[in-house]
């Protein structure tokens, strides 16, 4: 019986990296970018009741395993949400991992990954097709920069996540913006000087491909009370401590349009080449207009992530936000 069922049943195989596996970035609490082992068997369990066979396969390196060994390169879903090891530009390591093996899998190709994951080199390519995003430039082509309009944000630019971001990465001056490149530096960082924005934080999250969008939400975020931030950014220990609320906007009255930033988010999203789920990150100026911040192709997929705040909303399940990702991806790869 259990021969037939497994003949039956698809399957399918999570790929990612545990967060207890990983030095934490923050000193007060155990955090870092991956996902925590709760949130992996809870992607497990949600997967299992949607159906299908299910397992966690690990993260980079078992994928680096199954690539020197042997692997069947059946009918499996490989269901990508590594973010990689500890090496510059790691978002790039699973998917192309999974090229190199040949087997279906969720989320985008390593190329469009890569373009993403340079923080200085996207912005540049977005506002060459009339995307706004703050003016930047690398730490190491400062001298050939143009005059700095303070306050700045220093942060990595091949990061996401608020990796290398807490709130003294606002800086005011030039010796603000040295001392703190140099950190960057020594965590083995590329810095990146980034004019800040002032406005309300607003998350664009999308499932789908550019033939079908099954979500497309905006998302708002809040701290202490505020939504408009004249001096603050989104930092590690913000992120880490649950400090930061959010909510769904769909049936709210805004300043600013709604269906604008979800237009410019699906331009943008097929724009740069990705696929079945990314979440696009804005500030809004007091005048409504969106301004890109970061685009990340691979964001988190849990009940603590702007997923499990859709999932509120809605009074929808992990299992129902899988499903969209598993099908949108199957429609994608014709399975």
């Amino acid at each position: 019986l259990s021969f037939l069922e497994d003949e039956i049943m698809e399957k399918i195989t999570i790929v990612a990296d545990c967060r207890e596996d990983f030095p934490s970035t923050t000193n007060t609490k155990h955090y870092n970018d991956h996902y925590s082992r709760k949130s992996i068997q809870d992607i497990q369990m949600a997967i299992q009741k949607l159906g299908y066979l299910c397992e966690w396969m690990g993260g980079v390196k078992s994928l680096i395993q199954s690539l020197n060994g042997r692997y069947e390169n059946t009918s499996t879903l490989y269901l990508n949400f590594s973010d990689g090891l500890m090496q510059k530009n790691r978002r790039m390591q699973a998917p192309l991992l999974l090229e190199l093996m040949g087997v279906a899998y969720t989320g985008s190709d390593p190329f469009s990954v890569g373009v993403v994951n340079d923080k200085y080199f996207a912005n540049k390519f977005l506002k060459e097709h009339n995307i706004r995003v703050p003016s930047s430039c690398l730490y190491h082509n400062l001298s050939n920069s143009k005059k700095i309009s303070y306050p700045v944000v220093v942060k990595p630019n091949n990061e996401g996540s608020s990796l290398g971001i807490f709130q003294n990465s606002i800086c005011s001056n030039m010796q603000e913006v040295e001392q703190q490149a140099q950190i960057l530096e020594q965590q083995n960082y590329i810095p990146l000087i980034e004019e800040y924005i002032p406005g309300y934080e607003i998350t664009n999250f999308i499932i789908g491909n550019s033939s079908k969008i099954l979500l497309n939400e905006v998302i708002l975020s809040e701290y202490n009370n505020n939504i408009y931030f004249d001096y603050f950014v989104f930092g590690q220990n913000e992120k880490a401590h649950g400090k930061r609320k959010q909510r769904v906007l769909t049936n709210e009255n805004t300043l600013f349009s709604l269906n604008l930033v979800k237009e410019k988010s699906i331009f943008i999203f097929e724009l740069l080449g990705l696929r079945d789920i990314a979440r696009l990150d804005y500030r809004i100026t007091k005048s409504g207009e969106p301004i890109l911040i970061e685009v990340n192709s691979l964001p988190v997929f849990s009940m603590t992530s702007e997923i499990g705040t859709i999932c509120h909303y809605y009074n929808k399940t992990l299992c129902d936000m899988l499903n969209l990702l598993i099908e949108t991806a199957k429609e994608r790869l014709k399975l």
